[in-house]
């Protein structure tokens, strides 16, 4: 038992920096500054990847393990390449949001080399980032019913963002992560109770009690394209999920027939999403 306390206390104070990283979204600067909630997000953020990068390399000088390569690393790559090529072009110069994109790419390459082969580090991430989409849906919920004040005068519902915009895009990259989980530990409560599987009770308890949170305060955001794309992402993440648990080609016949319920009623949310 002690073993397995010192492993875990080990595995959470190498994903702290990854942690504070992920805590981002939380962050709102003193009244001081000016557009306090996105200012504040910037300096906390460049302050996590001057520490990331610092751990990473500590990291790198003990483990020295080979960085593997893959598609999507071109992918990003290329994406924030060619985003900077085109800020360069029209504008002439580099933004502030050209320099956070810039930062992204040692932010990827740092989550990519430390988690590649970590499950338990990758957990503890997925874990907190569910968190994060919780505590950020509770927030809107507080404001909607004026339990905390909005950082914007025309809109009631912010998080802790500017706007509503990125904050419903926030939840809605959280929504389909949720709906994997739930779906992925459902299997769990077929099983006999036992208390091994207490992390994959909370996880999936964490799981719904965020997706249904985010799907209570969407709507008020206002923002159609985040409800739109929690909805496809969560039904695409459905989608996939199945066909690899059948391990084979999809009968689009029968997946219809049998989730018929499923599919009418993300229909039916995708009209009221569109009024």
């Amino acid at each position: 038992m002690k073993k397995i306390e010192k492993c875990l206390r080990s595995q959470l104070l190498q994903a702290t920096p990854f942690i504070l990283a992920l805590a981002t979204v939380w962050i709102v600067g003193c009244d001081q500054l000016p557009n306090r909630t996105v200012t504040g997000k910037h300096f906390w953020f460049l302050g996590v990847i001057v520490l990331m990068s610092a751990s990473v390399f500590i990291y790198c000088l003990f483990d020295r393990k080979t960085y593997r390569f893959s598609s999507q690393d071109i992918f990003v790559l290329s994406f924030c390449v060619s985003g900077l090529t085109v800020t360069q072009f029209h504008n002439g110069s580099l933004s502030a949001k050209s320099l956070i994109l810039l930062l992204s790419l040692p932010l990827y390459f740092c989550f990519r080399y430390t988690l590649q082969d970590n499950r338990k580090r990758r957990n503890f991430l997925i874990l907190f980032f569910l968190i994060t989409g919780l505590a950020e849906a509770l927030w809107g919920l507080a404001q909607l019913y004026g339990f905390c004040r909005s950082y914007h005068n025309l809109y009631p519902v912010t998080g802790s963002f500017f706007n509503p915009g990125p904050y419903a895009g926030y939840l809605a990259i959280v929504a389909p992560i949720a709906t994997y989980y739930c779906l992925c530990d459902r299997r769990v409560y077929l099983r006999n109770r036992n208390i091994r599987y207490l992390p994959f009770y909370i996880r999936s308890g964490l799981s719904m009690l965020t997706l249904a949170s985010i799907f209570i305060i969407l709507p008020s955001t206002m923002s159609r394209a985040a409800w739109i794309a929690a909805i496809f992402g969560s039904v695409w993440v459905f989608w996939v999920y199945y066909r690899r648990k059948r391990n084979s080609p999809i009968n689009v016949g029968r997946v219809v027939a049998g989730n018929r319920k499923y599919i009418f009623i993300c229909l039916i949310c995708i009209l009221f999403a569109g009024v």
